[in-house]
């Protein structure tokens, strides 16, 4: 037996039962909140207090000077290593060198020593390997993988991950986990 469908028309009575007046906050840009006071003064407010030293700041958890010095830290807490010269060194994660005789010039440039780089050793970053079916999961037919679709390209694919899992060559480098060691050779 058929289900009868139920139309109800938006002008129907029973379209809307009953009206409420819905009560919450409100935050200055317009967006509603509910019953969350601390969300809706977050995001009306353009300025806060430091979490770290209650100096009044931009919407962050922490004010610049803060922030940096959390950042040091971090670097401190990083083991040393020596340098082998192959990829990289960066300092802060945006500046990048192939040498330390770079490092030095720049930092002499910007007139800090070497150590005021806080330079970390890179590490490689290579191509990572493709899925075929997630690549073409959008166009695939339903229950069908690319090797039942298109066993060629599905081949040429999987040719392509065996040279990438030999990571021989790295695309580029990025801050590793190692403060670089200055101290001199013994």
């Amino acid at each position: 037996m058929e289900s009868v469908k139920i139309v109800v028309m938006e002008d129907s009575p029973e379209a809307a039962t009953y009206r409420t007046d819905i009560k919450g906050w409100v935050s200055r840009g317009g967006r509603f909140w509910g019953e969350d006071e601390r969300m809706a003064r977050y995001d009306g407010s353009t300025h806060k207090k430091c979490e770290k030293c209650g100096e009044i700041m931009e919407q962050r958890s922490w004010c610049e000077p803060c922030h940096e010095k959390a950042e040091h830290e971090a670097y401190l807490r990083m083991p040393l290593k020596k340098w082998d010269g192959v990829g990289g060194i960066c300092s802060g994660g945006d500046r990048y060198f192939w040498s330390i005789e770079e490092a030095e010039e720049y930092a002499e440039d910007i007139g800090i020593n070497l150590e005021g780089l806080e330079l970390v050793i890179c590490e490689p970053q290579y191509a990572h390997e493709i899925s075929p079916d997630d690549e073409y999961n959008d166009i695939l037919p339903e229950d069908q993988t690319l090797d039942e679709v298109y066993p060629e390209l599905y081949k040429a694919i999987e040719k392509l991950n065996e040279l990438i899992r030999k990571k021989k060559q790295p695309i580029s480098w990025a801050p590793g986990k190692y403060r670089l060691d200055l101290s001199p050779n013994c």
